[in-house]
C-alpha cells in the first residue's frame, strides 16, 4: 500500500535516483581513501600542508582579531584627543605599529573606509612620511599612502 502511494505521487524515481547517487559517491570516496592511506609519503606531505595551511590561517585570524580589538580600544580611548603625541603614544596604537608590515593590509583597509590618524602608523612602520608638506591633512595622507601601497 505504501509503495502505491509513493509511486502515485511520483516520489519513487526520485528516491531511487538519490540512492544510486549516494552509493556511487561512497564508492568513489572510499576508493580514493584507500589509495592515500597506502602511500605514507603522500599522506605525510598532505598532512604537512594541512598543518602549515592551518597555522598560517589561524595566525592571520589571530592577527586580525588582535588588530580589531586594539583598533576599537584605541578609537574609544583617543576619540576626544587633539594632540598627535597623545594619540600616537597610546598603548593600543603602539601595539598596532609593533605588529609591523603584516598588519599593513588591515590598516589600508581601515583608512580606505574612513580616513583617520591611524595613517600615522604607516609612517612608523615604514620609517618615512608620505609627504614633506606640513599642511597635509589626514585625509590627504590616507589617499597618498593608499596610492603608494596599492
Amino acid at each position: 500500500m505504501q509503495l502505491n502511494n509513493i509511486n502515485k505521487r511520483r516520489l519513487f524515481p526520485l528516491t531511487l535516483t538519490c540512492g544510486v547517487m549516494a552509493s556511487s559517491f561512497v564508492f568513489s570516496y572510499s576508493s580514493i581513501g584507500s589509495n592515500i592511506s597506502s602511500d605514507p609519503v603522500y599522506f605525510s606531505s598532505i598532512e604537512g600542508l594541512i598543518q602549515e595551511g592551518n597555522s598560517y590561517y589561524y595566525s592571520k585570524l589571530s592577527m586580525k582579531s588582535q588588530f580589531e580589538k586594539r583598533l576599537l580600544a584605541w578609537k574609544k580611548k583617543t576619540r576626544f584627543m587633539s594632540f598627535a603625541d597623545q594619540i600616537v603614544n597610546d598603548s593600543n596604537f603602539r601595539y598596532i605599529t609593533n605588529m609591523g608590515e603584516e598588519v599593513v593590509p588591515l590598516i589600508l583597509e581601515e583608512i580606505e573606509k574612513e580616513p583617520s590618524p591611524l595613517v600615522w602608523s604607516l609612517n612608523i612602520i615604514y620609517n618615512k612620511t608620505i609627504s614633506n608638506n606640513p599642511l597635509t591633512t589626514i585625509e590627504q595622507a590616507c589617499k597618498l599612502w593608499l596610492k603608494e601601497l596599492s
